[in-house]
């Protein structure tokens, strides 16, 4: 119950900043209305709803006992990256269970060891197994969150270390098929080296935040836009306010295009949020990306609306 009340207090600031004329909401047509209610809807179904962060997992460090989680709690965390997949229009991937021993592993290598993510854990650390150490080389590891909260810090991607989004882009991989979940009070692991996917159906780009109403809580300052196989390299990137067409300021991340799809990114200045129940569009355009070496361009509005009523 404690945590609700502090989402909720961080939630009202949000709105408490959105005084100026430049944040207030558009007139929502009977359209825009019906849009909005239904992504509000999805929020609370399928974000909300399955929200779990009291991590029982039975470890103990002193005997490296790794524990295991509840089916229940395994699959709360698969139905939150399955609505960050929905909103991105991918298929849904399904839990694979076959790699939670070893995601307990690595979650239990983590606390045992001050809550280091290292990807590289040598064979000294406090209760090291193979196993655990393939999952931090390979998979999202993070230290600090319980249970379904690691998604949403996942999916922001902050830190100097995450320019390139590696956490989210193993998340929204288009090729992905199945993870595997661990975690502890200290820890949670996402297992997401299973590229089996089904590529049928794919959006022509994926965009985050995705292109349609989205909830202000969930917007990260790192935003990205992906395209398998697309070069990136020349990609010119800007942003604008469409209530008043104010430019937004971005700065292009360097490229890395090692985990999941190609992917440019970018950091965005502080953005104005609605007020409660409006909602601000804004309008991202990318010129000069390359597909088989043709120059397309890009251009699509993300409606940031804010969920409290």
């Amino acid at each position: 119950m404690s945590r609700f009340f502090i989402v909720c207090l961080i939630l009202v600031s949000w709105a408490c900043t959105s005084e100026d004329k430049d944040t207030q909401p558009l007139d929502p047509t009977e359209d825009d209305t019906a849009q909005l209610n239904a992504a509000l809807e999805r929020y609370v179904q399928g974000y909300l709803a399955y929200q779990r962060t009291q991590v029982r997992a039975g470890e103990a460090v002193g005997s490296c006992t790794a524990g295991s989680l509840s089916i229940g709690l395994q699959d709360s965390i698969i139905q939150v990256i399955n609505y960050f997949r929905r909103e991105c229009y991918l298929p849904e991937v399904s839990l694979n269970t076959a790699n939670q021993a070893a995601c307990q592993q690595a979650a239990l290598m983590i606390g045992a060891n001050g809550g280091s993510t290292r990807p590289d854990p040598p064979a000294t650390w406090l209760c090291y197994t193979p196993a655990g150490a393939s999952i931090m080389a390979s998979g999202n590891t993070l230290s600090g969150r319980e249970g379904t909260e690691a998604i949403l810090s996942w999916m922001l991607d902050e830190g100097v270390s995450n320019t390139a989004t590696p956490n989210r882009r193993r998340i929204l991989y288009t090729r992905a098929g199945s993870f595997g979940t661990g975690g502890n009070a200290q820890a949670t692991t996402l297992w997401t080296q299973d590229s089996s996917g089904n590529q049928t159906n794919l959006p022509p780009f994926i965009a985050y935040p995705p292109e349609r109403f989205f909830p202000s809580p969930l917007v990260p300052k790192r935003w990205s836009f992906s395209i398998p196989g697309a070069d990136f390299g020349s990609a010119v990137v800007s942003m604008s306010n469409r209530l008043n067409g104010q430019s937004i300021v971005v700065q292009k991340n360097i490229l890395n295009n090692q985990v999941g799809d190609a992917t440019l990114t970018w950091e965005v200045g502080s953005l104005p949020l609605p007020p409660p129940a409006g909602f601000i569009p804004y309008t991202v355009q990318i010129e000069n990306v390359l597909i088989d070496g043709q120059a397309r361009r890009y251009s699509y509005t993300v409606q940031i609306f804010n969920p409290i009523r």
